[in-house]
């Protein structure tokens, strides 16, 4: 039987492997866990709030909103006001939750 530390290698090492992955005309060669975070990203984009959130989540799990002069991520000063008030609902729907849509 597996355990949970030999799980979490196989995961790690599964989302490690690279793909090709083509935008447009170029290509390139990126992991699979971006591969899968640039397609719930591209998703968001279109309007996905569920998709929006598992972009948001990642962020904030990575650090890329904190507010150190260290953090070279993004600088959240920088956003237009329609950006920020629609940042600001992508939030809201983080902590609230976000129903179900179908075909995400």
């Amino acid at each position: 039987m597996a355990t949970e530390m030999d799980l979490r290698s196989e995961a790690c090492e599964i989302l490690r492997t690279t793909r090709v992955v083509r935008r447009g005309a170029q290509s390139e060669r990126i992991s699979l866990f971006g591969a899968i975070l640039l397609a719930q990203a591209d998703r968001a984009l279109q309007g996905n709030d569920r998709a929006a959130k598992v972009v948001l989540e990642v962020g904030l799990h990575c650090g890329m909103f904190d507010c150190s002069p260290t953090n070279p991520w993004y600088d959240l000063k920088k956003l237009e006001e329609d950006e920020i008030q629609a940042f600001e609902r992508m939030l809201a729907k983080m902590y609230v939750g976000v129903p179900e849509q179908e075909g995400a």
